[in-house]
């Protein structure tokens, strides 16, 4: 029995000793070349490959995929832009109003809104006057983005008593931030989908309610108007926030080589920076080597 427990220790330790060796990784070898550097608009570059890479990546060099921005998650740049559209009714009582706050507590209710410093900027946009739908302009958040502090965005509707008061509808909410090479959505709220990080307040009247599709509708008759004054308010919103750039992967651990070369057409015509990130990689080591390859579309 003695030399049972003995086998079975020593075939443990060996087990034990082999399964924590460290897995040898292939040497990593690849290089690229391309048919011709200068393209004509609508030709397909064709990359070749020499090598053993267990993964390829590709960054095309165009917007949204570039290798240099693959990090990137904010911009200092403050080229943010606010773009909405609104509609009313003939009724003249009824105000909406455009705020924006960088010091809001985030609690929507009346004592936090009192509580917050607002910056009134319905001077930027244009707002309907009718029942016509009329787009804002470009509503520039540049001076808020320089402060780097996230921000909420409110609209305010006040109406007074005794008179028939307006329906406001706000439509194709969006907010920019416009790169020097992209330009990046940071908020998008849409009137026909309920919006994610609105949240409505009455701060007089109840009767009267912003709905989730930024809708919000006074009494419809004078002698049910009572003043009212209701906020809809989104927010924090990081201005500086962008999303890191991507690469597409055209080779995983499971796929030979023998599918290459590899082609890709440029939409548009200028000058990139075509980059391959290939590597070998096992549960205890990676290598990578990554390789430019410049690209001019005439």
């Amino acid at each position: 029995m003695f030399n049972n427990v003995k086998f079975l220790f020593l075939a443990a330790v060996v087990l034990l000793t082999s399964c924590s060796k460290e897995m040898k990784l292939n040497k990593l070898s690849f290089d690229v070349n391309i048919n011709k550097s200068t393209l004509a608009a609508g030709d397909s570059a064709k990359f070749s490959f020499t090598g053993n890479p267990d993964f390829i990546t590709f960054y095309s060099g165009e917007p949204g995929y570039k290798y240099e921005y693959r990090s990137r998650t904010s911009d200092t740049s403050s080229n943010v832009q606010l773009k909405f559209s609104t509609a009313t009714t003939t009724a003249t009582n009824g105000t909406l109003t455009l705020l924006v706050s960088n010091n809001f507590t985030g609690t929507v209710n009346a004592a936090n809104i009192a509580a917050a410093t607002w910056t009134d900027i319905t001077s930027r946009a244009v707002l309907a006057t009718g029942t016509t739908t009329v787009a804002s302009g470009t509503v520039s958040l540049a001076d808020f983005a320089q402060q780097k502090k996230p921000v909420y965005i409110a609209f305010k509707y006040t109406a007074a008593a005794g008179a028939i008061q307006r329906k406001w509808t706000i439509t194709g909410f969006t907010i920019s931030h416009v790169l020097t090479d992209k330009t990046y959505t940071i908020a998008d709220m849409t009137a026909t989908t309920p919006s994610p990080g609105w949240l409505a307040t009455d701060i007089k009247n109840s009767a009267v309610n912003w709905t989730t599709a930024l809708v919000i509708t006074g009494s419809t008759t004078a002698a049910a108007a009572v003043e009212t004054e209701d906020w809809m308010v989104m927010g924090p919103v990081d201005l500086s926030r962008v999303l890191p750039d991507a690469g597409v992967s055209i080779k995983n651990i499971t796929e030979g080589m023998t599918k290459f070369p590899f082609s890709y057409k440029y939409s548009s015509t200028g000058s990139y920076n075509a980059v391959f990130v290939v590597g070998n990689a096992n549960r205890d080591a990676l290598e990578t080597i990554v390789k430019t390859v410049p690209v001019t579309v005439q």
